[in-house]
């Protein structure tokens, strides 16, 4: 799919791969000849003559001639938007562990604080006997939390149950008195 054409520093082209170079036009107008003719490689973007399409050239030095490729510029984008969907479907293959990890990690951890949320409902509806189970994992703020709220119930259930004992006592202290 690529053009290849020689050309003279008069623009007179010396061969070409897919015409007879007699009928090629002149070509000393041409920009990225006219820099490969003084020595540097360039390129250039424009519509064919003699194709009626956007075409890439670039041209160098190839001693006192200039050896020029052309190639159509849709070819390219074609080729550039497979590199670049074969990129995207590469970098989420890559992700792909990433987001089934999270997902798992983010499950886990939503649930465990779910689990935690409803025993603070509970212990705050008054069921001081409730414990959160224990678990290994968890992360270590998590683990922290549900010791704390454990510790907290017990506590609770222990000043609940030293009130009771308190409220028993006035009330046979009561009793004595009226008695």
């Amino acid at each position: 799919g690529v053009r290849l054409t020689v050309v003279a520093p008069n623009g007179v082209v010396l061969a070409d791969s897919e015409m007879d170079p007699k009928s090629a036009a002149n070509h000393r107008d041409r920009a990225e000849l006219k820099a490969a003719w003084s020595g540097r490689a360039a390129s250039d973007i424009r519509r064919s003559a003699s194709l009626g399409e956007e075409m890439l050239y670039v041209a160098v030095p190839a001693g006192r001639n200039a050896l020029r490729l052309a190639t159509p510029l849709a070819g390219i984008h074609n080729r550039a938007r497979s590199i670049r969907l074969r990129i995207a479907g590469a970098a989420a293959l890559a992700f792909l562990p990433f987001f089934v990890l999270a997902a798992f990690f983010s499950r886990y951890y939503s649930r465990r604080l779910g689990e935690i949320i409803d025993y603070a409902g509970r212990l705050a509806e008054g069921d001081l006997h409730a414990r959160l189970g224990k678990t290994s994992g968890g992360g270590a703020e998590l683990t922290v939390l549900s010791e704390k709220l454990n510790e907290t119930g017990e506590k609770l259930e222990k000043t609940f149950q030293e009130l009771q004992r308190e409220q028993s006592e006035m009330e046979k202290l009561e009793r004595i008195r009226k008695d």
